[in-house]
């Protein structure tokens, strides 16, 4: 569960200031989830495949920046970086105390 949500999460905390009508795909190292980003007129969205189901369609990914405003209509998606991590890291409380942790992410830039 942990590295889903990080396959999650680090796909979240893309590096972007504008997007395109591209759709970027990232999957699990098992390949069992799928997150496609992609954008249209009214901003970002994305979708969330387990083993080949959809489970989410087309939910927003809406941000709005205190000095900036609303971070949410005609985005360009730029060039993609896919990129796989490892980490491994000792916890000093839970059920297991090493933990191996493997996701991919995919670093997103803006389009100019």
């Amino acid at each position: 569960m942990r590295m889903h949500l990080q396959l999650f999460f680090l796909l979240c905390l893309v590096s972007i200031s504008s997007f395109a009508n591209k759709v970027l795909t990232v999957t699990s190292p098992d390949n069992q989830i799928r997150f496609s980003l992609s954008s249209d007129s009214h901003g970002l969205y994305y979708r969330v495949a387990y083993k080949s189901t959809l489970v989410v369609d087309k939910s927003r990914l809406n941000m709005v920046f205190k000095e900036g405003g609303g971070f949410d209509h005609n985005l360009v998606i730029g060039s993609a970086k896919p990129q796989r991590l490892t980490e491994d890291y000792t916890l000093l409380i839970g059920k297991t105390s090493k933990v191996h942790s493997e996701c991919n992410r995919m670093l997103v830039g803006r389009e100019a």
